[in-house]
């Protein structure tokens, strides 16, 4: 009795392209799944809805602004992946770059002189990245921010923006040039170089020394003549170091009975005030300065002396 062989082929499974991001597929080096069109790609390209046979390729379809190099390729049911979806270079013009499938403005703080799809250049550190200068077609967009100057060339091409000095900065962008155009803050100094004026430094006022400069002119003490501290008190006895803050002033005074006396002129008069101005007291006292009784007699015998003659003119 002969008995027959019966031989079953066995069709090698396909490859399901549904839900491609949920399987188990196989990414050859430099391969990518991104901007790929969204699931499912049954259909998509020329891959066949019914799914990639084993030992077959097909080509789906990218995103817009993207094109498919490479292929997908199906073996015995295992999917592998070695393709990509490139980005369409676009010929975006000056100041504008390319982001996906468009052409935008550059941002603010940038520039792009030149068409194609490259990126736009990052104008110099300490530039101002305000929206206001996007789409910028050369450095001549850029403008540094406010505490900086511009670094020009004679075509206004911005190479660098400097910084100003500290607690100073620049009014109108349009116009600076140099460390001149940096302004000090409000309660600020401008320190100059002495030989071209060029700001150096913007610093506080300083305060003066009064406990100090009194006692170099010798203008205080227990004496009858000597003057007395009075409201200045409070910065040569009250404070630390002695000292008055910048445009603050204070008074001294003479014992009763005296008035201040500059030298041996009894008629001119002189004020007791110190006032403090960057470090230096200004001031009409000086070492010559002193507290007489004859001064404070004089005015009354003037008045007397005066007081006839006014009523003879009557």
């Amino acid at each position: 009795t002969t008995e027959a062989t019966t031989t079953t082929t066995t069709t090698p499974a396909p490859c399901d392209l549904s839900n491609l991001m949920a399987r188990s597929v196989t990414l050859a080096p430099h391969a990518s799944l991104e901007y790929l069109r969204p699931e499912p790609l049954t259909g998509s390209g020329d891959c066949p809805a019914e799914g990639l046979p084993s030992g077959r390729t097909c080509r789906p379809t990218c995103v817009d602004g993207y094109s498919f190099h490479g292929s997908l390729s199906c073996e015995l049911g295992n999917l592998t992946v070695d393709s990509r979806c490139e980005l369409i270079p676009l010929d975006c013009k000056a100041g504008l770059e390319q982001h996906g499938p468009r052409c935008l403005k550059c941002p603010g703080g940038s520039y792009k002189s030149e068409r194609g799809p490259g990126h736009c250049i990052a104008c110099p550190a300490g530039s101002d990245p305000n929206p206001s200068s996007a789409g910028g077609t050369s450095s001549r967009a850029c403008v540094c921010n406010a505490t900086s100057y511009a670094n020009r060339t004679a075509s206004s091409e911005l190479l660098s923006c400097v910084a100003c000095p500290n607690a100073s900065s620049v009014a109108n962008q349009a116009q600076s040039w140099n460390v001149n155009d940096c302004h000090c803050d409000e309660g600020f100094l401008r320190e100059v170089e002495e030989s071209d004026q060029r700001l150096i430094e913007c610093r506080l006022p300083r305060p003066c020394d009064v406990r100090l400069w009194l006692q170099l002119n010798n203008l205080t003490g227990a004496e009858a003549f000597k003057l007395q501290l009075s409201v200045c008190a409070r910065y040569v006895n009250n404070s630390s170091d002695g000292t008055m803050p910048h445009l603050s002033e204070c008074r001294l005074s003479c014992p009763s009975g005296t008035s201040l006396q500059q030298q041996a002129d009894f008629f001119k008069a002189v004020s007791p005030n110190l006032k403090c101005e960057d470090g230096e007291i200004v001031s009409e006292l000086t070492a010559t300065t002193w507290c007489s009784e004859s001064s404070f007699e004089i005015p009354p015998l003037i008045f007397l002396a005066t007081a006839p003659l006014g009523g003879l003119g009557g």
